[in-house]
């Protein structure tokens, strides 16, 4: 007993250790056996269950310990977190009470009239246009087009059409949709349907234009303002306007 008990042997002059009881144990020694035993336990089991896992062809039971073995091995992540997040506070703790805070001394804050007066000294030494600064943007030139306007002789219902659309009166009425393709087909345009409701009015060559992409209505009456809308759009495209359709 005393050979694996040195403390109790007393000394030359009769004095001996005090004895190791469970009053002098640190909680963190308790706490680190109990850490480590969770891992070796933890780790024995995930080491069970993929052995399970490996050649079971069972549908049914595959997908259940596969589950498990994920919220074990979740468990034990969140455990080690939780470890590396206490000993980071611990050390952050043990190194905050070392550092040493020094006082500094406050500046000396400037009372209202000085700041007050040393803005007035300052506009004193700016120059007087230099404060605001406003100098007006040049405008670019107008582009001013001077270009004879166009008459096109049409057919009496191709005048109707457009007279509708380019009217600046309230009460306009409304235009079918395959009044509208007759009048620009007599144009000489083409359409080519693009999917859904959407044309593409391509013109004839002697106008040298671009085409013009138009979404055909639900219920097939250009009216309201989507009379506005078409008629600005060709207006802008190709320059007509009420002056442009004469009758034949």
């Amino acid at each position: 007993m005393y050979y694996s008990r040195p403390e109790l042997v007393p000394d030359d002059k009769g004095r001996v250790l005090p004895v190791m009881t469970d009053e002098y144990l640190s909680v963190a020694l308790l706490d680190s056996v109990n850490n480590a035993i969770r891992g070796i336990a933890t780790w024995e089991y995930v080491g069970r269950l993929l052995a399970m896992v490996e050649g079971l062809t069972d549908k049914a039971k595959r997908p259940l310990i596969l589950q498990e073995l994920t919220n074990v091995c979740h468990m034990e992540y969140r455990r080690a977190q939780g470890s590396m997040y206490a000993k980071a506070k611990a050390k952050l703790e043990h190194t905050d009470r070392k550092t040493t805070y020094v006082p500094f001394a406050a500046k000396a804050t400037s009372s209202t009239d000085d700041r007050v007066q040393r803005r007035r000294e300052k506009e004193k030494t700016r120059p007087l246009g230099a404060i605001y600064d406003i100098t007006a943007a040049p405008h670019p030139p107008e582009i001013t087009i001077t270009e004879p306007p166009q008459h096109v002789k049409v057919k009496t219902s191709t005048a109707a059409v457009f007279a509708i659309l380019f009217s600046r009166g309230e009460a306009r009425g409304s235009v079918a949709w395959t009044d509208f393709e007759a009048a620009l087909a007599d144009l000489g345009f083409s359409v080519t349907p693009k999917g859904g409701s959407i044309y593409t009015f391509n013109p004839p060559e002697s106008m040298s234009a671009s085409p013009i992409t138009l979404h055909r209505p639900h219920a097939s009456e250009i009216e309201g303002y989507k009379l506005l809308i078409f008629a600005r759009r060709l207006s802008r495209v190709y320059g007509w306007n009420a002056q442009t359709f004469e009758i034949a």
